[in-house]
């Protein structure tokens, strides 16, 4: 079950106006510090208060933690970036998947002197490097033509590895 801290404007000065519930995996320790904090910058202006404290909301798993930050956006984008349900990890790989095919396949692989794949063949790749982020696929592998050879999986370390193999053969006759 999951801790759920309330904390009250009974329980700090008077004029403390909400009451603050947390609800997610943050020591009682750590929850006084923020509320501290929080206490100690209340009579700042807005504009001078760096930030204040925030629970964020994994959008995968729904664990909040605490944050120190002022948009509710950043402080669930935060959570969810740092969090270790199984959704979270998939998707923090998936985006690192998508940025290595746009490396090694999107217009960004001209600088290691690499033709582009086509743009259906670019979106292939993308469903296939999802597809093995979410373990529906232990590995793809496709051969576009032209030499051109794509291969995701996931290593040992459960890491997707992207590889891009150019074959080319010249053949000439007299």
């Amino acid at each position: 079950m999951d801790n759920v801290l309330i904390f009250s404007s009974a329980q700090c000065e008077e004029d403390v106006s909400d009451e603050f519930v947390y609800k997610g995996d943050i020591s009682p320790e750590e929850f006084e510090r923020l509320q501290k904090f929080r206490l100690e910058n209340k009579h700042r202006e807005d504009s001078q208060m760096e930030k204040i404290e925030i629970s964020g909301i994994c959008k995968y798993c729904g664990t909040g933690k605490l944050t120190i930050e002022t948009i509710q956006e950043q402080a669930d984008l935060i959570v969810t970036n740092s969090c270790g349900c199984v959704g979270a990890i998939a998707n923090r790989q998936l985006e690192n998947a998508l940025g290595k095919i746009e490396e090694l396949f999107g217009k960004e692989c001209i600088k290691f002197k690499l033709l582009p794949v086509t743009e259906e063949q670019y979106d292939i790749l993308k469903d296939a490097a999802k597809s093995i982020a979410y373990d529906e696929f232990l590995n793809v592998t496709y051969s576009f033509g032209n030499g051109i050879k794509a291969k995701i999986c996931k290593n040992a370390k459960d890491e997707i590895e992207i590889i891009r193999t150019n074959t080319s053969v010249i053949k000439r006759t007299t």
